[in-house]
């Protein structure tokens, strides 16, 4: 049996996008991203109100898992993913919601802090669709 080229299967270069090099960030998401910190840690003493009122374990575990979906989407902007920025607004279209809903009285320090953080993170969403910052979150290829 001998080798005939012209029954070799075609070859082809496989290779993972997601790797592929954006550059460097852009100052405007740089920007956002400290922003987007700076609301997660200003969110901690409501967290721990929020488990003042409701001691529960349940409580906890879904404070947990809401602290590391947040962590795996900051990450995951700061990587450049285009999800997790169609992600975030969405979340922070849905705190502007949860904000303007009644509720039940608050320490008017923990409202301050609320709305503080909504702010931040209205700033930083608005800063992550620069043109500038779309390019960067633009997928390459």
């Amino acid at each position: 049996m001998t080798h005939d080229v012209r029954y070799a299967p075609p070859q082809t270069v496989v290779e993972d996008t997601a790797d592929v090099r954006r550059g460097e960030r852009p100052r405007g998401v740089a920007t956002a991203m400290k922003l987007l910190w700076a609301s997660f840690a200003l969110g901690i003493p409501s967290a721990v109100e929020g488990y003042l009122q409701t001691p529960a374990w349940w409580f906890v575990v879904v404070t947990l898992l809401v602290t590391a979906f947040a962590v795996f989407l900051y990450l995951k902007l700061a990587a450049g993913r285009n999800w997790a920025r169609i992600v975030l607004t969405a979340l922070v279209a849905l705190s502007i919601v949860a904000l303007a809903a009644p509720a039940e009285p608050r320490l008017f320090f923990l409202k301050v802090l609320d709305f503080s953080c909504l702010a931040l993170e209205l700033v930083a969403v608005w800063l992550l669709f620069t043109r500038e910052a779309a390019a960067w979150f633009r997928p390459e290829g």
